[in-house]
């Protein structure tokens, strides 16, 4: 896998991995997919919300053959937290994404 740095400004991410919490902010433990040159990464929410905050990347999901940018959120405790621009306070969609 590659380090964040070295990673394509955009990526699509191609699965979740979900924690057992119900907080909106604490049930994304990491996100990934695969580079356009087959490379497979994986980043934690809270680089993803970095990343996304700083311009430095941009994520997007495929949902019903349409393109959804991924964006940062705080929750109403104050906390980081990735969605769809779909969603509404829940990552609803980003979480039909996660790994059996």
């Amino acid at each position: 896998m590659r380090d964040e740095s070295s990673l394509p400004f955009r990526l699509e991410i191609h699965w979740v991995k979900k924690t057992n919490r119900f907080e909106v902010h604490d049930r994304i433990y990491t996100v990934g997919g695969t580079t356009s040159d087959g490379v497979e990464w994986q980043l934690s929410q809270r680089q993803v919300a970095d990343a996304i905050d700083a311009g430095t990347h941009s994520f997007c999901v495929r949902h019903a053959g349409a393109i959804l940018e991924v964006v940062s959120a705080t929750s109403r405790w104050g906390f980081r937290y990735i969605k769809t621009i779909a969603d509404e306070s829940q990552p609803d969609l980003l979480l039909e994404l996660a790994k059996p």
